[in-house]
């Protein structure tokens, strides 16, 4: 029986769309070799299918067989528990960069730009943190040279972030910060980001919305 991904769709409908939760599922799942169908779920519009699933109404949902996962983590911890080389992360090297959603949002949404500097610091804090880690451990991923858990869970929150940052903020992690910045590089061009990343103005058009 095929295993199902039910993922927020991209606007036309045909592909993953800007959920970076279904992201971290899609690149866990990738990343262990698992076969899979991603189920593409209009969520302004969600079919009762979909929504018989999971009593929240969010994506990811993964469905293998009678087995239902409505949690990206649990869907991380099923693929974990699939052949392949692990993803596992140790509970420190989760926590970093959890921050960066809670750090950004205000930043974002702010339109008085005499605030911008001080909204700015907890966003570069996020990024300290990243970098001292690196430093600390001497990697080039949050727990290893190679992507897991750790980094299934925070790069694609950096995407969205970064992108959004940049477009409305002119914002870049700061030359003080090399490792975070190289950090970031090398995870967004690790093939299993890149396959299961969708195009930043699919982004840029969610998160401009909340600004409406």
């Amino acid at each position: 029986m095929t295993i199902e991904l039910f993922v927020k769709a991209s606007p036309d409908g045909t592909k993953l769309g800007d959920c970076p939760f279904c992201h971290k599922a899609a690149m866990a799942l990738r990343a262990k070799g698992v076969e899979y169908q991603e189920v593409y779920i209009d969520t302004s519009n969600k079919p009762d299918s979909f929504l018989a699933l999971t009593a929240a109404g969010t994506t990811p949902v993964l469905r293998d067989g009678e087995t239902v996962l409505t949690e990206s983590e649990d869907i991380v911890e099923f693929a974990e528990k699939q052949s392949g080389p692990s993803i596992k992360s140790s509970d420190a090297a989760k926590n970093v960069g959890s921050a960066i959603f809670a750090a950004m949002k205000p930043f974002f949404l702010n339109t008085d730009s005499s605030k911008d500097p001080e909204l700015q610091k907890a966003v570069d804090s996020v990024f300290e943190e990243i970098n001292t880690h690196l430093l600390v451990n001497k990697t080039k991923f949050l727990d290893g040279d190679t992507i897991t858990h750790a980094d299934m869970s925070l790069l694609p929150k950096l995407f969205h972030a970064l992108t959004v940052l940049e477009h409305e903020k002119q914002y870049a992690i700061p030359d003080i910060y090399p490792e975070a910045k190289a950090y970031v590089e090398a995870g967004f061009d690790n093939d299993v980001f890149k396959a299961t990343a969708y195009p930043k103005e699919y982004i840029l058009k969610g998160w401009l919305a909340k600004k409406q």
